[in-house]
């Protein structure tokens, strides 16, 4: 992402309700699905400015690494790390559960696989990955050009990768259904209108992401205390979002 868009999520991550769903959602997956021990040792992978780090601390200590060494200036309550996706400076078997939350999609994972089979190399036995990412690749836009975003994942491509990488998926649904039709018809419905007007569309800009007013926070608040625990418990059959958690085998 650009540098503005860090300092952005570092000012509205405690109270936007987009990110207080998405640590709702989390806490929700690994409650019900993940047999995680206390203390765990985790870690984030592109941890940005630690929005969902309070979810992986109840757990125990957190490493937080991302490959934009700026952003780590505004990641608090985890132990910074400048890495590679791809090639992770840890040694084998080094945790217990690792969050990937809007990782995966980016442009900077050339190669989805290499990740994942180097998230498997970190996990411990009975390890677990809950991973958050963009889903519906119709739904491609200049918010995810913004955030560097070079791919959006089906619920089916998702299974396919965890499955490549010797992890056993678990739970894996759609989320924001929701708001699905709206940020639908803005990003579909915008590209057919430029088509029909013969203009050509921005391939990259600002990203979506704004200051939400405290009704919009009240009314999207008890939306996804609701919508939440669904897709936990459920297979959501669409949504902006995709949601999985994944686990080593014993051996």
């Amino acid at each position: 992402m650009e540098i503005g868009e860090y300092a952005k999520m570092a000012r509205l991550q405690d109270r936007h309700w987009w990110f207080v769903a998405k640590r709702r959602l989390a806490s929700a997956m690994l409650a019900r699905h993940a047999n995680v021990p206390e203390p765990a040792r985790s870690l984030e992978i592109g941890a940005g400015t630690g929005a969902m780090v309070p979810v992986l601390q109840r757990y125990g200590p957190v490493v937080g690494l991302d490959y934009f060494a700026p952003a780590l200036e505004f990641l608090r309550e985890a132990l910074p790390v400048n890495g590679d996706a791809q090639r992770l400076p840890f040694a084998d078997s080094s945790f217990d559960l690792v969050g990937c939350f809007d990782l995966l999609y980016h442009r900077n994972i050339e190669q989805v696989d290499r990740a994942l089979a180097e998230i498997f190399r970190v996990l411990r036995p009975r390890g677990y990955i809950l991973i958050t990412d963009s889903a519906c690749p119709a739904l491609y836009g200049r918010h995810d050009a913004s955030h560097h975003g070079a791919r959006r994942f089906s619920r089916a491509r998702l299974l396919t990768e965890l499955t490549a990488a010797g992890l056993t998926p678990v739970h894996v649904s759609y989320f924001h259904m929701a708001v699905f039709p709206v940020v639908a018809a803005t990003r579909i419905g915008g590209r057919w209108l430029n088509s029909a007007l013969g203009r050509k569309a921005p391939e990259a800009g600002q990203s979506q992401l704004a200051e939400a007013s405290s009704l919009a926070n009240t009314v999207f608040g008890a939306l996804y205390r609701v919508e939440a625990p669904l897709a936990a418990r459920f297979r959501l059959p669409f949504g902006v979002s995709i949601v999985a958690i994944a686990r080593r085998g014993d051996s």
